[in-house]
């Protein structure tokens, strides 16, 4: 890697990650489920890892997205801050223990926080390795 790949990469790792709140749905069908994501390609990924165990034929490009705004604190993710004792909306930044910074999504499941990593991709975080609180 070239010194100037290095410096961007740096740089690249300190960029917070700016979620949306992205309004996704199958066609033909009504429902539409909120995903907070940095991007509508990735919120549209997010929902078809979410929704083809119901129908593996499902095509990716059959999901339609459509930006709503700031990223939407959902009931579940209240729900995990009540139960753990750690409110925090989503898009709320935190430090995760040896992984750096990241924004809170959602809940991720198992009572836990669904978060975007500053050093890109997404994990689901327990509460304990949530070292650095919202900021």
């Amino acid at each position: 890697m070239h010194a100037r790949q290095v410096g961007r990469e740096e740089e690249r790792m300190k960029t917070a990650v700016n979620l949306r709140g992205y309004s996704c749905r199958v066609d033909g069908y009504g429902h539409e489920t909120v995903v907070n994501a940095p991007s509508a390609g990735k919120a549209r990924y997010q929902h078809w890892l979410d929704v083809r165990d119901v129908d593996p034929d499902l095509k990716i490009m059959s999901i339609r997205v459509r930006s709503i705004g700031a990223p939407v604190t959902s009931d579940a993710l209240r729900s995990t801050g009540e139960y753990r004792h750690l409110q925090l909306p989503a898009g709320a930044r935190v430090e995760v223990r040896g992984l750096g910074m990241a924004t809170v999504a959602d809940s991720g499941g198992s009572a836990n926080f669904l978060v975007w990593f500053d050093r890109g991709g997404t994990g689901c975080v327990h509460p304990v390795d949530i070292v650095g609180g919202p900021r």
